[in-house]
C-alpha cells in the first residue's frame, strides 16, 4: 500500500511573466482585432489563469491559431508563429484533461501537440509533452511506455542543454524505479535531480525532491530522517504558497505519525490535506487522502467511517483509471470488510487488488522497463558515434564536389559582376538622393524626440515642485520617510501636505493612470486640494474629499460633454494633531496601517473613488484615532503590493507587505525606507515596474 505521495512534475503552462493582470488581459483580448496579437494575449491568459479556467482560453487559442496557420505559406514566419501557439494550446488542453481524469482526451491532445511542436521546431515544447505522456502511462501502469517517453524527453532536453528539463526527467524516472521497488536506483536519480535544482536555486523543485526522498527513507525504515525531509518540504511549500505541495507534505507527515502509532495526530493532518486537495480539485490527491483516512479509522476500530472514506476513494480511483491507486484502495476495503465480517465483499476486493497488482507488477514488464532505462546511456553514446560518422561521410562527399563547384562558381561570378556593375552604377545615383532624404528625416525625428523628452523632464520638475517638500515635512513631522518610485518620468501617485491651525494635513494619493496621463490627473487633483484646504479653509478630512470630488467631476465633465469621465483618484487624507496625539482621516478606496506595540491595525477606507463612482456620491466617512507615543502610521498606494516578481513572477500582495512592515516597524524610519526599497528591487528583478509606488511612514 502506497500511502505517501511521490510527486511527479507535470505542467504545460509555463510561467510567462507579464505585467498585466488577468482582468486587463481579458479586456485586451476581447477588444483586439489583430489575430497575431490576440493569439499572444490568449496564450498569456492560459498561463496565468486557474486550472479550471484553462479550457476557456486554450480552446479559442487553438481555433484562432489553426485558422491562421492554414492560410499562411508553409515555412513562412507567420506559419511557424501560428503553428507554435497551436501546439502550445493543444498541450495545455492535454494538461487540463489529464487533471480532470479524462485520460483518453489528454493523450489525444498531447499526441497531436507533439507533431506540431516538431513542425514549429520547438524542441523544449516537444520534450515537455513527451514527459507529460510518460506521466500518464506511469499512472495507468504501463511502465515500459512510461520509461520510453521519459527517456525520449530526457534526450530532447539534453540536446538543448535545458537543465530544469533534465531534472524533471530524472525525477520522473526515479518515481518509476520507486514504484517497481528499485529503491537504490530511485535514490540515485532523485539526488541527480536535487543537485541540478540546488545549482538553479529552484526552491519549489527542491521541495518536491525532499518530499520524495522522505518517502524513500520511510520505506527503508529510517523514520527520523523521513520526518526531517517531510517537515523541511512543508516549510518550503508554505513559504511558496503552494497548496498542492502543502497538501502532499501534510499527508506524508500524517503517514509517518500513523506508522509511529499516533493515529489521532495522523487523522488531523490527513483531513487538512483532504481539505486543500478538495479546494484545488486534485482528484488523485483526494483519493490518496481518503484511503489514508480510512486506514486510520480502521486502526481505531471505526469500521463504518473507514468504509465510507475508502468507498469514496475507490470511486475517485476508478474515475481516474489509475491501477496503482485502485490496487491500494481495494486492499484497504478488503481489510474493512473482514473487520465487518463481510466475507463475500472482502473476497471481491481482494480479487480486484490482485487483478490490479498483476497488471502493473508482472516480472516481464518490470525487467523490460529496467532494461529500457539502463540502456539509455549506451544509446546516447551510440548516437554520438553515428553522428560523427555521418559528418565524416558528408565531408568526403563535399570534397569530391568542390572542384566542379569552384569552376562553375567562377564563371557565374564573372557574369554576375558584369551585370551588377551596370546595375550598381544606376543605383548609386538613386541611393545618393535617397540618402539625403533619409538624413533629413532622421534629423527631423531626432529633433522632435529631443523636444518631447525635454518637455516631459520639465513636466517632472513642475510635478516634483508641487509635492510636499522635505523642509515642509521636517518642520511639521517628528520622524518620517517617503519612498516614491514613479513608473515613468512623471507619476500618477503623489503626496502633499499643508499646516492648518490645529495640526498638519498630509495626503497620499493614486490618480487614474500613470506616466503622462497620470501626471495630468495629479496636477489637477493637487490644484483642487490646495483650493479646498488653503483657499476655502475646509480642513476636516471627509469634507475635503467630498469637496474635491465635486470639483473633479465638474472639471472632467463640463456642461454639454457627451460622455461622462470616471477619472479621479484614490486617496488618504490625514489630519495629524501631535499636541493632543489625535489622528482624524478619511480614505477613498485606499486603506492604510497603524503599527502599535508590534501589532498591525488596519485603518479602513470607503469603497469609492474621489471622482465619478458607483455609490451615488455618498459622503465620505470621518474616522478618529487616539495615538500613543511610538505609533507608526503607514500610508501607501497599490503599486508596491501589485508588483510582479519573485521566483514565480507573482504579485507581492498586501499580506506580504503587512508582514514586511510589521517586521521592520521597530527600526528607525531611515532604515525602514532602505529595507522597503531593497525588498522591492530584489522582488522585481528584471521585470518591468507595473505602477507608480508611494509609501509614507510617520512615527508619533
Amino acid at each position: 500500500m502506497r500511502a505517501l505521495v511521490v510527486i511527479f512534475i507535470v505542467s504545460f503552462c509555463g510561467l510567462n511573466l507579464k505585467s498585466q493582470s488577468i482582468d486587463s488581459l481579458k479586456q485586451a483580448s476581447q477588444k483586439e482585432k489583430t489575430d497575431s496579437i490576440k493569439v499572444k494575449l490568449l496564450s498569456q491568459l492560459t498561463e496565468m489563469c486557474e486550472l479550471d479556467e484553462i479550457v476557456d482560453y486554450a480552446e479559442p487559442l487553438a481555433q484562432l491559431a489553426e485558422q491562421n496557420y492554414k492560410q499562411e505559406p508553409p515555412n513562412s514566419y507567420l506559419y511557424r508563429f501560428y503553428i507554435s501557439y497551436y501546439a502550445e494550446a493543444l498541450g495545455n488542453l492535454g494538461y487540463y484533461y489529464k487533471y480532470k481524469g479524462e485520460i483518453s482526451k489528454a493523450l489525444d491532445f498531447y499526441t497531436k501537440s507533439i507533431s506540431f511542436t516538431v513542425l514549429a521546431g520547438d524542441t523544449a515544447g516537444q520534450a515537455l509533452t513527451l514527459n507529460n505522456i510518460g506521466m500518464i502511462f506511469s499512472n495507468i501502469g504501463d511502465i515500459e511506455k512510461a520509461l520510453s517517453y521519459f527517456n525520449k524527453s530526457l534526450s530532447a532536453y539534453e540536446s538543448i542543454h535545458k537543465k530544469e528539463g533534465v531534472a524533471l526527467c530524472y525525477n520522473n524516472i526515479a518515481g518509476v524505479y520507486e514504484n517497481q521497488g528499485e529503491l537504490t536506483e530511485a535514490f540515485t536519480y532523485y539526488n541527480r535531480c536535487l543537485e541540478i535544482r540546488k545549482n538553479n536555486n529552484d526552491k519549489a523543485g527542491m521541495a518536491i525532491i525532499l518530499n520524495n526522498l522522505g518517502y524513500l527513507q520511510l520505506r527503508k525504515g529510517d523514520t527520523a530522517t523521513a520526518l526531517n525531509y517531510c517537515e523541511a518540504n512543508l516549510k518550503t511549500n508554505e513559504s511558496l504558497d503552494n497548496k498542492r505541495g502543502v497538501a502532499n507534505s501534510l499527508n506524508n507527515i500524517g503517514f509517518i505519525y500513523f506508522n509511529q502509532g499516533k493515529i489521532e495526530e495522523a487523522l488531523k493532518l490527513y483531513f487538512k490535506s483532504l481539505e486543500l486537495r478538495t479546494e484545488i480539485d486534485d482528484k488523485q490527491g483526494k483519493a490518496f487522502s481518503l484511503n489514508n483516512i480510512s486506514l486510520a479509522y480502521l486502526k481505531q476500530h471505526r469500521s463504518k467511517e473507514a468504509l465510507d472514506a475508502a468507498s469514496n476513494a475507490l470511486i475517485l480511483s476508478k474515475e481516474l483509471g489509475f491501477p496503482e491507486m485502485i490496487k491500494d484502495v481495494a486492499l484497504t476495503l478488503k481489510k474493512i470488510y473482514l473487520s465487518l465480517n463481510k466475507q463475500k465483499e472482502a473476497l471481491e476486493m481482494f480479487e480486484l487488488h490482485i487483478q490490479m497488482r498483476d497488471s502493473i507488477q508482472n516480472e516481464q514488464t518490470r525487467r523490460s522497463a529496467i532494461k529500457s532505462a539502463l540502456s539509455y546511456e549506451f544509446r546516447k553514446k551510440e548516437a554520438v558515434l553515428e553522428e560523427k560518422q555521418d559528418k565524416e561521410r558528408l565531408l568526403a562527399a563535399a570534397n569530391d564536389q568542390r572542384q566542379k563547384v569552384i569552376i562553375l562558381f567562377v564563371v557565374i561570378c564573372c557574369l554576375i559582376i558584369l551585370v551588377f556593375s551596370i546595375v550598381i552604377y544606376n543605383r548609386l545615383k538613386i541611393t545618393r538622393t535617397q540618402k539625403n532624404i533619409i538624413e533629413e528625416q532622421k534629423l527631423l525625428v531626432e529633433t522632435h524626440r529631443t523636444e518631447i523628452i525635454d518637455s516631459i523632464n520639465y513636466a517632472r520638475r513642475i510635478q516634483f515642485a508641487l509635492l510636499a517638500s522635505d523642509s515642509l515635512l521636517k518642520k511639521h513631522l517628528p520622524e518620517y520617510f517617503v519612498l516614491f518610485k514613479p513608473k515613468s518620468v512623471v507619476s500618477g501617485d503623489f503626496y502633499w501636505g499643508t499646516p492648518v491651525k490645529d495640526g498638519f494635513i498630509f495626503i497620499t494619493a493614486d490618480c487614474t493612470g500613470h506616466g503622462v496621463p497620470g501626471a495630468f490627473m495629479s496636477l489637477l487633483n493637487i490644484s483642487k486640494l490646495n483650493q479646498t484646504i488653503t483657499e476655502n479653509k475646509i480642513i476636516r478630512p471627509d469634507l475635503i474629499l467630498n469637496e474635491v470630488r465635486n470639483e473633479i467631476i465638474k472639471a472632467l465633465n463640463p456642461e454639454g460633454s457627451i460622455e461622462q469621465s470616471k477619472d479621479g483618484m484614490d486617496a488618504i487624507v490625514c489630519k495629524l494633531d501631535l499636541k493632543h496625539k489625535k489622528l482624524t482621516y478619511a480614505a477613498a478606496n485606499n486603506s492604510f496601517y497603524l503599527v502599535r506595540s508590534d501589532t498591525l491595525i488596519h485603518c479602513p477606507a470607503d469603497k469609492m473613488p474621489v471622482g465619478m463612482g458607483h455609490n451615488d456620491l455618498q459622503p465620505f466617512t470621518l474616522h478618529d484615532i487616539n495615538l500613543e507615543t511610538g505609533d507608526v502610521i503607514y500610508t501607501f498606494s497599490d503599486g508596491y503590493a501589485d508588483q510582479f516578481g519573485g521566483p514565480k513572477g507573482k504579485k507581492f500582495k498586501y499580506k506580504a507587505l503587512e508582514e514586511l512592515i510589521l517586521s521592520i516597524s521597530s527600526k528607525s524610519l531611515v532604515e525602514q525606507k532602505e529595507i522597503l526599497h531593497n525588498t522591492f528591487e530584489k522582488w522585481k528583478l528584471n521585470l518591468e515596474q507595473v505602477d507608480d509606488v508611494c509609501i509614507i511612514g510617520i512615527r508619533v
